[in-house]
C-alpha cells in the first residue's frame, strides 16, 4: 500500500502520555506533505518517505514546534518480507561538472549502482543510476563533498528487488 514509500522515521512527544494523542495534533499540524504519508499509531507519528530528505521536512517543522519534547528515531529502511527479502531500489539522476563525472560514477559503481547512462551538456555531466537505497543513505552529503558543493542529485523510488542472498560464510565473493 505504501510500497512508493520506502523509508520511515518514528517521532514522539516525550512529555506526553498518549503518543495516539501527540500524533493526531502532529498530523494537523503539517498538513497535507507533498512525498510523504502520515500515519497516527499509538507509539507516536509513524512517517513514511520518498527519500531522506522527504523525511526531513516535516521532522524540521516538529522540532521547531516541539523542540528538546520531541522524540525522533532513527531512519529505517522499509524491506518487503514475502516468499524472499525485497529491498527498495531508487532510480537517481546526478549532475556534476564533467571534471567530477569519473569520480561520480566510480562511487556509484562502489556502492552497487547500475549506471544507465552518461551524458555531458556544456560543462556538466548527468549520470543516470539505479541501487539498493541502502547504499544511498547520505548520498547527497557525500556528493556535496565530492564535487565541493557542485553536485546535485535527484533520487526517487523505482521498485523493489530481492536481496541478494549472502555467499557462505558470509564472505564477499
Amino acid at each position: 500500500m505504501y510500497a512508493q514509500f520506502p523509508l520511515e522515521q518514528m517521532c514522539s512527544q516525550r512529555a506526553q502520555p498518549f503518543q495516539l494523542a501527540f500524533a493526531r495534533n502532529a498530523v494537523q499540524l503539517l498538513g497535507e506533505q507533498p512525498d510523504c504519508e502520515l500515519l497516527p499509531t499509538g507509539k507516536g507519528l509513524l512517517i513514511l518517505g520518498e527519500t531522506e530528505d522527504a523525511l526531513s521536512r516535516p521532522v524540521g517543522i516538529l522540532k521547531s514546534a516541539y523542540g528538546d519534547g520531541l522524540s525522533v528515531g532513527a531512519m529505517t529502511i522499509r524491506y518487503r518480507n514475502g516468499p524472499y527479502v525485497e529491498e527498495p531500489h531508487m532510480g537517481l539522476r546526478v549532475t556534476c561538472p564533467v571534471s567530477y563525472s569519473e569520480a561520480v560514477r566510480s562511487n556509484l559503481d562502489a556502492r552497487g549502482a547500475r549506471l544507465l547512462s552518461t551524458q555531458t551538456e556544456r560543462s556538466n555531466a548527468i549520470v543516470r543510476a539505479s541501487a539498493p537505497l541502502a547504499a544511498l543513505l547520505g548520498y547527497s552529503v557525500f556528493l556535496a563533498a565530492l564535487t565541493e558543493g557542485r553536485g546535485k542529485v535527484e533520487m526517487w523510488f523505482s521498485h523493489y528487488a530481492r536481496v541478494p542472498p549472502q555467499p557462505p560464510g558470509g564472505a564477499a565473493a
